[in-house]
Formats: structure tokens, sequence, C-alpha cells
């Protein structure tokens, strides 16, 4: 049965890699089994980017949302955000099966991602 999860994804990054590690996240949520996957926040050294945006399941569409992410929070930030350490954190709210959950737990955290799912 398909229920609504809020998924939370974080990773510690270092100067020169945000975009890198933000299109990474992008791409694997757009990978996991769920249906209409909603990028709600991307938040960065605790500057926070609200966006809402239905994730398009193509490596392209994630490389355009990852950009304008960037500029988001490069505004926030007053400079270049490429060039701050700190904590990356990305929440969408999915639609996904419950046998799924576990499945697609395991799948983030073996990428090297914190990773929390939690019913909406």
């Amino acid at each position: 049965m398909l229920a609504r999860r809020r998924l939370k994804l974080s990773s510690h990054v270092c100067c020169k890699q945000h975009r890198w590690t933000l299109l990474d996240m992008l791409d694997q949520v757009a990978s996991l089994s769920c249906e209409n996957p909603v990028i709600e926040t991307v938040s960065f050294t605790e500057k926070l980017v609200a966006l809402n945006e239905h994730l398009v399941p193509t490596h392209g569409a994630a490389v355009s949302l990852a950009d304008r992410i960037m500029k988001a929070l490069d505004l926030e930030l007053g400079g270049n955000s490429c060039l701050f350490n700190g904590r990356l954190t990305l929440e969408a709210i999915l639609e996904i099966d419950d046998k799924e959950v576990q499945q697609n737990l395991e799948k983030l955290s073996s990428k090297g991602y914190a990773v929390e799912i939690t019913e909406v």
C-alpha cells in the first residue's frame, strides 16, 4: 500500500563538492521505487532553500534543479557556497509502498548518506 513519507538525506560536504553531492542526492531520490517525489527543502550550514518541486526522474532535470539550488544557496550565504564546509540536507515527500521503505533506506545508507524516512 502506498503511503506518504518524508525522506531526509544528509551528508557532510567539503569545499567544492556541494554540487556533486547535491546532484547525487537528487539522482538517488529519482531512482527510488516511489511515486511523485517532491523536493521540499535543501539546507546547507543552516541556510534553507524552500522548493516544493516535483522531481522529474531524469539526470538532466536533476542537473537543472541542482544548479538552481546552488544559486539559491549562494544568495543565502552571501557568496560562493562552494567555499564552505558543512552539512547538506535534502528533504523530500515520497509516495512509497510500505514494503519498499526498508529497501530504499538500505540503498541510500550504503551510499554514505544519513537517512531518515518518517510517516507524514
